[in-house]
């Protein structure tokens, strides 16, 4: 790799790292150019800088270089069930890392994936989450290759979470290269080969109660939890839990806590599968929040009632929205979000 190298421009600093150059803010007297829209940039002490973007932008790469690239697509919305049927969690935006990526010099596009939304309509769906993208950026004779485990491509992508179902023959909806959502008749599936970024989400523990809560959306690292119900180990009012994420870079803790959330491992997790609603009158019947940022009752919190139905997935995880029934609002899905790292060395 090459030395790490600090160079100061008329007043910016330009980092020379592993051959990637960057600079905190756009320097055109240096020739150097860097969109900060939707992007931060951190250098913790740990031997990474970290770029993150929350919202679009562009990366610019002035010498090549390897870095390592996170995508998180935007968690799927929850499902708002029926007086009988409780809607199913969305599934969590899919989770792709992909190490030692060789970057040429050239611009870059970031798209972050948008969370789908709730509602609170009886039976209704929720909405699929958005695509995440990280893009070589066009130009008039097209864009250069990349190289992603030795192959060259010209993007990476990853795709949204699958809907939180609202109706009760309805399954969750399908993510192939995400999480399935949650449902009161069936999971979605979720992560389909080749690129399995996710898992299915939950449905119920019977097809045949009068009543039953709603299935957890999958998460990134586990399905979304079975729906309450005669036979389940849960008290059949208790909705599914989201599935859990996942730690990003194996559980890298130089990425600022401003991102993800604590997990019962080191670094910061992503991609939580939404919790199912519940069959009991208040809402913390409601399924868990899968770690990762997903929406639901926290686990210490379903003794205390509280008085909204709804919660969200936590920003920029990816996270999916907790499912609800009529009149309760179902939680919105929660933006992707990109982070790319690469070495500092002396």
């Amino acid at each position: 790799m090459a030395p790490f190298k600090n160079i100061f421009f008329g007043g910016f600093q330009s980092i020379k790292t592993n051959k990637i150059e960057k600079t905190a803010l756009s320097d055109s007297g240096a020739g150097i150019s860097v969109t900060v829209s939707g992007q931060k940039v951190f250098e913790p002490g740990n031997g990474y800088i970290y770029h993150i973007f929350t919202a679009p932008g562009t990366f610019v790469v002035r010498y090549g270089g390897y870095a390592d690239i996170l995508l998180v697509g935007g968690g799927g919305g929850g499902g708002c069930g029926t007086s009988t049927r409780r809607g199913g969690g969305g599934g969590a935006g899919g989770f792709r890392e992909e190490p030692n990526v060789f970057l040429p010099i050239q611009t870059y596009n970031i798209t972050i994936g948008l969370g789908g939304s709730g509602n609170n309509g009886p039976g209704v769906n929720g909405t699929d989450g958005g695509f995440t993208y990280f893009d070589a950026q066009p130009v008039p004779t097209g864009g250069v290759s990349f190289t992603v485990g030795g192959s060259p491509v010209t993007t990476l992508s990853v795709g949204g979470g699958g809907y939180g179902a609202g109706p009760p023959s309805t399954a969750g909806g399908p993510a192939p290269l995400g999480s399935g959502g949650g449902g009161a008749a069936a999971g979605g599936a979720g992560g389909l080969a080749p690129s399995p970024y996710g898992n299915p989400g939950g449905g119920p523990i019977t097809v045949n109660p009068p009543s039953f809560a709603g299935g957890g959306g999958g998460g990134a690292g586990a399905p979304g939890g079975t729906g309450g119900g005669p036979s389940s180990p849960l008290p059949s009012a208790y909705g599914g839990d989201g599935g859990d994420g996942l730690a990003a870079f194996s559980g890298d803790t130089g990425i600022p806590t401003d991102y993800g959330t604590f997990g019962p491992t080191p670094g910061r997790w992503f991609a939580g599968g939404g919790g199912g609603g519940g069959t009991s009158p208040i809402p913390v019947y409601m399924g868990d929040g899968g770690v990762g940022g997903g929406g639901g009752i926290p686990a210490l919190g379903r003794t205390s009632p509280t008085p909204i139905a709804r919660y969200d997935g936590l920003e920029n995880t990816g996270g999916g929205g907790s499912g609800s029934y009529s009149p309760f609002q179902s939680g919105n899905g929660a933006p992707g979000i990109v982070i790319i790292r690469y070495l500092v060395t002396d």
